[in-house]
């Protein structure tokens, strides 16, 4: 045995053996042999089974005409349903923190939350534009306050066919809030 042939793994085909006895030959080349032995070989190979036409009934190659145009269907499909928009958050406003019982205690829910979009409208410009939606965290709300983004929306430069609504989560409301919003934009809704 040579050295070639100690190198490489044992065949059982021949014909790969006594090609491997000589110089390596590149990967390429290795392909290309490849590919001209598993042509040479029986249809009884599933892979070649695949490629060689067999005669079938009807019956039979109906549904795999079906099932081919409904896979690439599914296909096509799932590659638009794939595309998934980058989303970033480029900016937002806060009104300040303050102590309980402070320069807050007479706010309402309504206004501070007013405040805080009416500076986010005039620090981006928005004024009069249609937004696609506004949604805010509210974490304790008073029972007056049940549809309280939707009214501060409307209390705001924005225009007020914009739709909003709050949602209520304990302590996340504000992150989950921004997760709500990212994951529309993101998947196009």
């Amino acid at each position: 045995m040579s050295k070639a042939s100690k190198d490489q793994p044992e065949s059982s085909n021949s014909e790969q053996a006594t090609a491997d006895n000589s110089t390596p030959k590149p990967a390429s080349a290795r392909s290309a042999s490849r590919a001209t032995r598993s042509s040479t070989r029986s249809t009884s190979s599933p892979a070649s089974s695949a490629a060689t036409p067999r005669p079938s009934t009807a019956k039979s190659s109906a549904p795999k005409k079906t099932t081919t145009s409904s896979t690439q269907k599914q296909d096509s499909s799932m590659s638009k349903q794939a595309t998934v928009r980058r989303v970033a958050i480029i900016g937002g406003n806060r009104i300040p923190f303050a102590r309980s019982n402070g320069p807050y205690f007479t706010a309402s829910n309504s206004d501070m939350f007013t405040a805080a979009l009416n500076g986010l409208v005039e620090r981006f410009n928005l004024q009069g534009q249609r937004l696609g939606e506004v949604v805010a965290g509210a974490v304790l709300k008073h029972s007056r306050d049940f549809n309280m983004t939707r009214e501060c929306v409307l209390d705001t430069k924005l225009a007020p066919e914009t739709p909003a609504y709050d949602i209520q989560q304990a302590c996340g409301t504000g992150l989950q809030a921004a997760f709500l919003v990212a994951n529309k934009i993101a998947l196009g809704q």
